[in-house]
């Protein structure tokens, strides 16, 4: 159950909401914890993000679906 629930909110956070693409600087977390990070891959159930120092943060999207997501920037091949 858990896991199907999972899944599909992963989904709909994708391919409905589509805060980011590939490429794109992005805001995350809440007000006292905000992390800026640029998005490095994203995949069905989790996104690969890159920190200033190179690091990679997996965050799984069913969490992201939850957290407060700016966009800093688009990626202009991206565009829609």
């Amino acid at each position: 159950g858990d896991t199907a629930r999972s899944v599909f909110v992963s989904l709909v956070f994708l391919f409905v909401n589509h805060p980011y693409d590939v490429g794109d600087r992005v805001t995350v977390g809440s007000v006292s914890n905000v992390e800026v990070l640029t998005v490095k891959r994203i995949n069905l159930l989790d996104t690969v993000f890159k920190r200033w120092n190179g690091h990679e943060v997996y965050c799984a999207n069913s969490q992201l679906a939850n957290t407060q997501i700016i966009n800093i920037s688009r990626c202009r091949e991206q565009w829609e």
